[in-house]
């Protein structure tokens, strides 16, 4: 994992600008990247980071040159896709009990055997879902009042990406939707 430890503080600026840009391109773009592409994207991402400022473009050129450095950025960067997984997955676990409506007196046995509905029809992020009676609303698919706490904490917070690049956020992205998605869907199995 890349750590900002012993840059210089232009240096973590520029890490800290592509870090934000992989965090985009993450939640609107590619969900789960594959390390086959690590530096691809990576440095893709410390390039939109830096662009249109010469100073800090002019860093993250002598960050090239230095091949120990380039690793550690190129790590750093990439680290955003764990961190991103990582916060959604304790986020949801945080509030998947209430959210579903699973009271902590229910029995282990009721708890796997609604757990088990859920996965089988697939019903987990539709709207009006009532695990105690097995009713959803087929006309609400994606309507899981979860999945807009989920997207509200994790990127609309005071630091979240979506209040701070908006233009990118306006429209639903389907990668955003699909990563909380297979968050939830991943609970199941865990739960």
């Amino acid at each position: 994992k890349g750590t900002l430890e012993g840059c210089s503080p232009f240096t973590g600026q520029v890490l800290n600008h592509g870090h934000t840009m992989f965090c985009l391109h993450i939640a609107t773009v590619n969900r789960f990247p594959s390390v086959s592409k690590k530096m691809q994207e990576s440095w893709a991402s410390l390039q939109e980071g830096v662009k249109g400022s010469t100073d800090l473009e002019e860093e993250l050129t002598r960050i090239d040159q230095d091949t120990s450095l380039k690793e550690r950025a190129v790590n750093y960067v990439w680290g955003a896709a764990s961190q991103i997984q990582g916060e959604l997955v304790t986020k949801a676990h945080q509030r998947i009990s209430a959210s579903y409506n699973i009271p902590g007196t229910m029995k282990p046995q009721d708890v796997t055997t609604a757990v088990e509905w859920l996965i089988k029809t697939g019903v987990f992020l539709d709207g009006d879902l009532d695990i105690k009676t097995r009713t959803y609303d087929k006309q609400q698919p994606f309507h899981h009042p979860i999945i807009k706490d989920l997207i509200v904490n994790q990127w609309y917070s005071s630091k979240g990406e979506g209040a701070k690049y908006v233009s990118i956020f306006k429209e639903m992205p389907n990668c955003l939707l699909a990563l909380v998605a297979t968050v939830l869907f991943s609970f199941c199995f865990f739960f």
